[in-house]
């Protein structure tokens, strides 16, 4: 460990600790935690400006399993898990803010086709190591916010004292993990019990009010929601929707996901709607899974062989994660065709193979990701696939340009 870190640990002040404000530091921490203490602020002169003033005042988030978190300034940088929340934060113009990631999937590509929009994507991250956190690494990126559930942080072998000593001298985790149905055993922070999902929406108005952009969640959401309105309700009758799988083939096996798409498992489903994100756009497009049947062989998927594939027959073959690695979807599909038995599945033999979407979306992917799957299930209602990057203006099912203007701030 450096000498920078141990002094840290020795309770000299962090990036928590102070702020700059007008020219004067300002003890009392950027991030004031669930202490519910007092900002103390120190004014030069009487002619304290409105600026000032505003930015004197503290506000509350909350979110469990966390709770609530009180700050005194905007957030500066943030320590994220997979990419989620950084899509989140890109959307209310403060993509600046991501520092590093536990693992590096936060899907930039689709940012490229937004016109003024440029974050800064460089980092070179390594906080797990054979499975195991480094809790060293949150010392030395020093964020202000780290946005990650800290159950998730638990399964990476740090224990509950680990949290606390981030907590206590790096800086506030205020994060949940809702991409998918959690795996038993995964609650154990805090009192251990299972806390309400938050969705995609939810989680956008809450980092909303972190970084005091109410406006600009309210707006992202309102875009992301009109697109998906209006792909629902163009939807073909189910009768004549194609049978589909999502998944891979890796040594051999065929990997599915089964419960992705319907989400059943009863903890997700709040007021009648699911609340995970990682599959949103194949459920609300209304996919009829090819393995609905299935047995679970892990958590959430089912693994089988080449018979087992040609048995579910699926119509289309979704591949993965496989919408930014070209490589990639050459390999599998090539893995496809050349197996004896595999290449004779119908979406192989129809050449209906097409590169997935991540697990990994916010408002903005998530716009891209299903306007995607729309043109790849429903193509005459929708229009071709092209490929990322490749539909052009007057085939786009939402405004590029609106998007980016949200970012920018012209709301």
């Amino acid at each position: 460990m450096s000498d920078d870190n141990e002094t840290i640990r020795q309770g000299a002040p962090t990036r928590r600790d102070y702020v700059k404000y007008g020219g004067t530091v300002v003890g009392g921490g950027l991030l004031a935690g669930c202490t519910g203490g007092e900002t103390e602020t120190t004014q030069e002169s009487d002619n304290t400006t409105e600026e000032e003033s505003d930015a004197s005042e503290s506000w509350t988030a909350s979110m469990p399993p966390v709770g609530d978190l009180e700050f005194d300034s905007v957030p500066e940088s943030l320590f994220d898990s997979e990419g989620f929340v950084a899509d989140v934060v890109t959307a209310l113009g403060h993509s600046d803010t991501v520092d590093a990631f536990s693992y590096e999937k936060w899907p930039t590509h689709f940012y490229e086709q937004l016109p003024g929009v440029d974050p800064e994507t460089d980092f070179d991250t390594s906080l797990m190591t054979d499975g195991k956190a480094d809790k060293e690494v949150f010392y030395e990126i020093a964020p202000d916010i780290i946005t990650i559930d800290p159950n998730l942080m638990m399964s990476w072998e740090l224990d509950a004292a680990d949290i606390s000593e981030i907590e206590e001298n790096v800086g506030p985790i205020f994060g949940q993990r809702a991409r998918g149905p959690r795996a038993d055993g995964f609650y154990k922070y805090g009192d251990g019990e299972p806390y309400p999902y938050l969705d995609l929406y939810e989680q956008t108005e809450i980092y909303g009010q972190v970084f005091q952009e109410q406006d600009r969640a309210e707006a992202i959401i309102e875009v992301n929601r009109e697109l998906i309105d209006e792909v629902t309700s163009r939807l073909p009758p189910e009768s004549e929707r194609p049978t589909v799988m999502v998944g891979g083939i890796f040594s051999g096996e065929v990997y599915a996901n089964v419960i992705y798409f319907e989400e059943t498992t009863p903890e997700v489903v709040r007021d009648g709607e699911v609340r995970t994100y990682s599959k949103k756009q194949y459920r609300e497009l209304g996919v009829v899974n090819a393995f609905a049947d299935a047995e679970f062989d892990g958590p959430f998927w089912t693994t089988t062989d080449g018979e087992g594939l040609l048995e579910a027959d699926p119509e289309m073959i979704f591949l993965d994660n496989g919408v930014a690695d070209e490589e990639f979807v050459t390999e599998q599909t090539q893995t496809l065709r050349e197996d004896s038995v595999m290449s004779e599945v119908t979406a192989v033999k129809e050449d209906q193979i097409y590169p997935g979407g991540t697990a990994v979306q916010g408002p903005i992917v998530n716009m891209f990701q299903t306007e995607m799957v729309a043109k790849q299930l429903y193509s005459e209602e929708f229009g071709e696939w092209h490929g990322l990057g490749e539909t052009p203006e007057d085939e786009q099912l939402f405004d590029r340009q609106r998007v980016a203007d949200i970012i920018n701030g012209d709301i």
